[in-house]
């Protein structure tokens, strides 16, 4: 575990995303927790308030993604946390479940598009 190397970020920053992987090369896996929790229920809750979970959870991936990609080799792997509430809806999480959903369906094509 010696070339091991874990890195703690804001990833809803591109920026900052960005300047973690200009110094590091190259990068093997990738592994991205889940984002913060945005609890209310739809009708209840001002949509402002949900904005930093999804913004973590749909862009916080897709920055990383992009910044890690052109630097992994084809064997390389990128694991994103999702949640058992994309499956089974937990009432007051909507939004944290559709920023988790948007995250779980971002693997798919990402792994077509490398293949390609």
């Amino acid at each position: 575990m010696d070339n091991v190397q874990t890195v703690v970020a804001d990833v809803g920053d591109a920026a900052s995303v960005k300047r973690i992987f200009e110094n590091n090369n190259p990068v093997d896996h990738i592994f991205i927790p889940a984002g913060s929790m945005a609890p209310g229920k739809i009708l209840d809750t001002h949509p402002d308030k949900f904005r930093q979970s999804l913004e973590e959870r749909i862009f916080g991936p897709l920055y990383v993604v992009r910044a890690a990609v052109p630097k992994m080799p084809k064997s390389g792997s990128i694991t994103l946390i999702s949640s058992i509430s994309v499956d089974h809806p937990i009432p007051g999480i909507t939004m944290t479940t559709v920023g988790v959903a948007a995250a779980r369906t971002l693997t798919a094509p990402l792994k077509k598009e490398r293949l390609t």
